[in-house]
C-alpha cells in the first residue's frame, strides 16, 4: 500500500480465541514510527452504537478529541476539511445519526483517512465486526472502493458468521486479501504450551490432556496452563471444562469476593476503563 499509494484491505476471520486481534497486533506493532495505527471496536450491545468504532478511531487520532475543531485540525490544509468535521461530527452526536445521510459519513471518513494519509500510512483496524450493525459494515466496505489512491490499509477482524453477510470479503482479488485462522495442530500446540509453562513442568499425561482439551484453540489452551499453575500442580486429575467459558467461569469461582465484585462492575463498564 505504501510503495504503490493505494488502498488494500485485509480481512481476518477465525473462531473466538484462534488469535485474530493478537496476529494484527504483533503486525501493528512491526511497523515503523511513521505509521498511523487507529483501531476501533464493535459493541454487542448498547444504543448509539452504529458509528463506536469510527469515534473510537478518531479519539486516537485526535489524542482523546473528537471535536470539530479537532477533525478541522486533522484536516489542516484540505479544502473540505470544514464539511468533513461538521457531517462527523453529526454522525457521532447522540442521537444525530439518522439525520445524517450514510453516503456522506461515508464520504467524510475516507476524507478524513486520506488526508491523514498524506503525511504518513494509515492502518485502521475495525475488531469484532461479526457485532457490527449493517450501516457500518457497509462504512468499512466503502473506505476499501476504489479509486484509493492513499496508502490506507483497512483490516476487518470478525468472526466467521459474518461471511454469511458479506461473502465476498472471504476472496483475495485486486487490492483485497483474506486471512482465514484455522486452530493450531498438534506441533505448534504442543511449543505453545512448552512456552507457556516455562519454568512449572507438567506431567506428561496432563500434557496430553491440556492439549487435546484445547482442541487447537490458543486462549483456550493458555487459560488451562494458567489454571493449572493457579491451583499449584503439575498434573490434572479431574474433569477440564468442557469449553473456553466454563474454564474462564471456573477461574473467576475461585477469586474471592473482592475481585469478584470488582470484576462484575468491570464488565459493565466493557473492555477497557480506567481506575
Amino acid at each position: 500500500a505504501t510503495r504503490e499509494r493505494v488502498t488494500m484491505a485485509v480481512t481476518v476471520t477465525g473462531e473466538a480465541g484462534l488469535g485474530k486481534t493478537r496476529l494484527v497486533q504483533e503486525f501493528a506493532g512491526r511497523l515503523d514510527r511513521d505509521t498511523h495505527v487507529f483501531t476501533g471496536r464493535c459493541l454487542p450491545y448498547g444504543e448509539g452504537i452504529t458509528f463506536w468504532p469510527l469515534r473510537e478511531m478518531i479519539r486516537q487520532a485526535g489524542s482523546g478529541d473528537d471535536s470539530p475543531e479537532k477533525i478541522k485540525d486533522l484536516m489542516a490544509g484540505e479544502a473540505d476539511a470544514a464539511t468533513v468535521a461538521e457531517q462527523l461530527h453529526r454522525a457521532l452526536s447522540s442521537g444525530s445519526q439518522g439525520r445524517t445521510a450514510a453516503t456522506e459519513i461515508f464520504w467524510a471518513t475516507r476524507r478524513l483517512l486520506e488526508a491523514l494519509a498524506r503525511h504518513r500510512p494509515v492502518l485502521v483496524v475495525f475488531e469484532d465486526l461479526h457485532w457490527a450493525e449493517p450501516t457500518l459494515l457497509d462504512l468499512v466496505e466503502s473506505l476499501a472502493l476504489p479509486p484509493g489512491r492513499s496508502p490506507i490499509v483497512v483490516v476487518r477482524i470478525a468472526r466467521p458468521e459474518l461471511l454469511d453477510q458479506r461473502s465476498a470479503w472471504a476472496a483475495d482479488a485486486d487490492r483485497s486479501v483474506s486471512i482465514q485462522l484455522e486452530p493450531l495442530g498438534a506441533e505448534p500446540a504442543t511449543a505453545l504450551l512448552d512456552s507457556l509453562s516455562a519454568g512449572h513442568p507438567i506431567a506428561p499425561s496432563t500434557r496430553v490432556r491440556l492439549i487435546d482439551t484445547a482442541g487447537g484453540n490458543p486462549l483456550y489452551l493458555e487459560q488451562l496452563a494458567v489454571s493449572l499453575s493457579e491451583q499449584g500442580g503439575s498434573e490434572i486429575r479431574l474433569a477440564l471444562p468442557p469449553t473456553l467459558q466454563a474454564l474462564l467461569s471456573a477461574r473467576l469461582q475461585r477469586l474471592g469476593p473482592g475481585a469478584s465484585s470488582v470484576l462484575v462492575r468491570a464488565a459493565i463498564v466493557g473492555k477497557d476503563f480506567g481506575e
